[in-house]
């Protein structure tokens, strides 16, 4: 084209416009994700979602002191657990001796705290615009036309990933300085993996919550989790209950008999509780459907999968426990265009750039989550 530096200069131009300013570039993200969309509203945090900015979603349960240590921080630690007593006390009587510790080089305080840590995976995607469309730039292929769509396609694909991973993300190496995925709830609902540099394998302190028997769809798996589960002794319970869509109309039904509230998509109602669809407010949980829910030994993925299959599945979260972190200068951002075939031998005759989004993605607290691999 006869103005090459022109082209990428505007090119650049509006595809930052379109990713900061207009908001239906914003929701391309988390229309993708019924549970990222949930996290956003009713998880605490930063909802005013900034792209390219640093962002904190979710993450409703921390304290001030706990997001501040978070901006900027290469390697986020977790919060150190407590994995049991160090023994040795004693009810003491007259001209009694003192107490002592049973085993005091395996059993002291230090022995007793473990502390996870997460580090940051690196999501990118091309946007190309062919420059034989950039020629004919008239009605849909104008150039704002062209990178609307280019930057919009990427976006939705970012989102499709960042939706995938947190349904049954995994981390193939917990030790690299680049993860190449983060643990999303299967992996955090488990019971005997590794998991942020924890092996939960014969511990149960760390462990989330993992029903694989038949469940049936009801109201009853709210108790089950708080009640049953014990989700109720560490917490106020779980806030979401998100259904594979034939347990949700079960499950909505007896909600709604028993004076639960309809939600539909649009209302006020709805956007405050990041309702993608529908769901039913009951008492102090939201329950609605997920059409993500998919056999995910089946589902591509450029990052680690665990290869679940949730096409039965519903899930119990404590919303405010989950952060979705976004660095700073790298959050849906795009770098420069670059002409291809100006800049390789051989290239294509297009127009380039890279969608970067690092981000990190936890569940403080997995002991308050549940998930139920088949739900009838």
């Amino acid at each position: 084209m006869a103005d090459t530096t022109g082209v990428l200069t505007s090119l650049q131009s509006i595809a930052d416009r379109l990713i900061r300013t207009q908001p239906e570039f914003v929701s391309k993200i988390f229309d993708r994700s019924t549970i990222l969309s949930l996290l956003r509203a009713r998880g605490g945090g930063d909802t005013s979602f900034r792209p390219g900015a640093f962002t904190l979603v979710g993450g409703g349960n921390l304290g001030r002191a706990r997001r501040e240590e978070l901006k900027g921080a290469e390697k986020v630690y977790l919060p150190a657990i407590h994995t049991g007593t160090v023994g040795g006390t004693k009810l003491m009587a007259a001209r009694d001796t003192g107490p002592s510790i049973s085993n005091p080089t395996t059993n002291t305080a230090a022995d007793k705290f473990k502390r996870g840590f997460v580090q940051k995976c690196k999501l990118h995607t091309p946007v190309m615009i062919w420059n034989t469309d950039l020629e004919a730039t008239q009605g849909k292929y104008s150039l704002i036309s062209l990178t609307e769509r280019a930057v919009g396609l990427a976006m939705e694909e970012q989102g499709d990933e960042i939706r995938n991973i947190l349904l049954d993300g995994d981390v193939d190496d917990d030790t690299a300085d680049i993860w190449n995925g983060q643990y999303g709830i299967t992996s955090v609902c488990d019971t005997d993996n590794k998991i942020y540099g924890i092996d939960r394998n014969g511990v149960t302190y760390f462990d989330g919550k993992l029903i694989t028997a038949s469940t049936s769809a009801a109201l009853a798996m709210v108790d089950q989790a708080n009640i049953t589960e014990g989700i109720y002794k560490n917490g106020p319970g779980i806030d979401a209950l998100i259904c594979n869509p034939t347990a949700y109309n079960t499950i909505k039904a007896e909600a709604l008999a028993k004076g639960g509230t309809l939600v539909h998509r649009g209302t006020p109602e709805a956007l405050r509780n990041g309702v993608l669809n529908e769901a039913v407010m009951y008492g102090s949980v939201i329950i609605t459907l997920d059409y993500s829910f998919n056999n995910f030994d089946q589902v591509g993925s450029s990052g680690g999968m665990v290869g679940t299959d949730l096409s039965n599945a519903c899930v119990g979260l404590t919303l405010g426990d989950w952060v979705f972190l976004s660095q700073d200068g790298e959050s849906f951002s795009i770098g420069d265009f670059t002409d291809l075939e100006a800049t390789a031998e051989g290239g294509k005759d297009a127009k380039h750039a890279i969608m970067k989004t690092h981000f990190r993605l936890w569940c403080e607290k997995p002991w308050n989550q549940i998930l139920w691999t088949t739900v009838a």
